[in-house]
């Protein structure tokens, strides 16, 4: 029964402890996506295709509220809004920083510069209809204080905490503009002209190489 026993509690000692609760955040951080207007263009025909672009004008509008009291007042958000372009890849679209102040407990609203998601419609003969298509991926928001402590991040979806850094850097090597990349690959015709070949030195068989 003693052996038991002592077996018992060297295998309550052997269990891993639990990992420790995470730190309790200081201000919540929440985020709605809003459209601020939404255009069509005209039908537009070339021979054999015919294709329209359509526009939306959306943003996010973040609203932040103090959750401890010993959080100053006067902070910093930074935020980036993230758009994942018709070929999958990820860009951002609007990044800022701004002041912000939290008195009490009342949420304050943010909301971000503008966004302008397209997407192209064609019907082209014998090929039938596609489209291609921008859209929002996310957003990720860092509060500060007055001597840069991070009190909260948040990232939506998770992933884009790894690549907050490299978007950022993007985006301020092309000034805030979307990368040159087109839509879709570029279909050169082919040249109607005959090919035409340096004449062969009369005289005896091509030498080896």
């Amino acid at each position: 029964m003693k052996t038991w026993w002592i077996a018992v509690l060297v295998a309550a000692m052997t269990v891993p402890a639990m990992a420790a609760p995470s730190m309790p955040e200081k201000v919540r951080v929440t985020a709605t996506k809003k459209t601020a207007a939404s255009r069509k263009g005209p039908q537009q025909s070339l021979p054999n295709v015919s294709g329209r672009v359509e526009e939306d004008e959306v943003f996010y509008r973040f609203e932040l509220q103090r959750i401890a009291m010993d959080v100053p007042q006067d902070l910093r958000i930074q935020y980036m809004v993230v758009v994942q372009d018709a070929a999958g890849q990820l860009r951002a679209g609007a990044a800022k920083e701004e002041e912000v102040v939290l008195e009490a407990l009342r949420p304050v609203a943010v909301e971000s510069e503008t966004v302008t998601l397209k997407k192209i419609e064609w019907n082209r003969a014998g090929l039938g209809t596609g489209a291609l298509k921008e859209k929002l991926y996310g957003w990720a928001v860092r509060v500060t204080d007055g001597k840069g402590t991070i009190l909260t991040e948040k990232f939506q979806p998770k992933d884009l905490e790894t690549q907050m850094d490299r978007l950022l850097e993007q985006w301020r090597k092309t000034g805030g503009e979307a990368p040159a990349r087109p839509l879709r690959p570029a279909v050169v015709a082919p040249d109607p002209s005959p090919r035409v070949l340096p004449a062969r030195p009369a005289g005896g068989p091509r030498p080896r190489r």
